[in-house]
């Protein structure tokens, strides 16, 4: 999140891209669904409220030639903020989430939100 919108990072090793969705704010205690797509040098995100129409999807293309992200068995991946032992890049704004996020996937495989290595600080669930 950067103030209030959701955006989407990544870089498959030729820099930094960033996607933000302009319009939509998720910091108002609603319950929203996004989706952050990346095929190759193509990202896709969309935001929608729960109780609202679905809105268009915004896109982007990433510079340079890389395409590929080696996510494999030993890769860490962080939900709701970053581990103490990241060094945060400068273009991540936000290091922490203060929220809920009632499920996470990567590769179409559910994240098992209740099932971690590690934690860092207090939850005690969300429900919708």
């Amino acid at each position: 999140m950067h103030h209030g919108k959701v955006s989407f990072l990544w870089d498959a090793g030729s820099g930094l891209t960033r996607l933000e969705y302009p319009s939509v704010r998720i910091n108002n205690d609603k319950w929203h669904r996004i989706n952050a797509t990346r095929f190759g040098r193509h990202g896709t995100l969309t935001v929608q409220q729960t109780d609202s129409e679905p809105l268009p999807a915004v896109k982007t293309t990433a510079s340079g030639s890389s395409t590929i992200m080696d996510v494999n068995k030993s890769t860490w991946v962080f939900v709701g903020g970053l581990g103490a032992q990241v060094k945060k890049p400068p273009a991540v704004k936000m290091t922490h989430f203060r929220g809920c996020i009632g499920e996470a996937s990567l590769n179409e495989n559910n994240i098992g939100l209740w099932n971690y290595a590690e934690r860092q600080g207090e939850c005690g669930g969300c429900f919708m």
